[in-house]
């Protein structure tokens, strides 16, 4: 059946994200199940960013406070805007540049 999807099963992982296991029949369905699950994704880590920063008002202590609070947000603070493949090759010759 071309455009039904079914969700089997849904729990709460690490960080309160919903985990969602569908099984989905038609490519319409996929792409909507898949932006929905990326959106709310996108809004519990954006609470939780501003629920940890909310008492501080300079991004230096707000970034300090994410560190230490939620290193997992912090990585992505981290990496956004990191080119991969330049990250690769800095790899490969970091230590070389010290």
């Amino acid at each position: 059946m071309y455009g039904e999807s079914k969700m089997v099963q849904e729990e709460l992982g690490k960080e309160g994200l919903r985990k969602v296991l569908i099984i989905v029949v038609g490519k319409k369905d996929i792409y909507i199940e898949t932006d929905r699950i990326i959106q709310e994704k996108n809004k519990l880590l954006c609470d939780r960013y501003a629920d940890i920063t909310k008492a501080y008002d300079n991004l230096s202590d707000k970034i300090v406070a994410i560190q230490r609070q939620a290193p997992d947000i912090y990585k992505k603070i981290i990496k956004m805007g990191i080119n991969k493949n330049l990250l690769i090759y800095y790899k490969k010759i970091k230590n070389y540049l010290k």
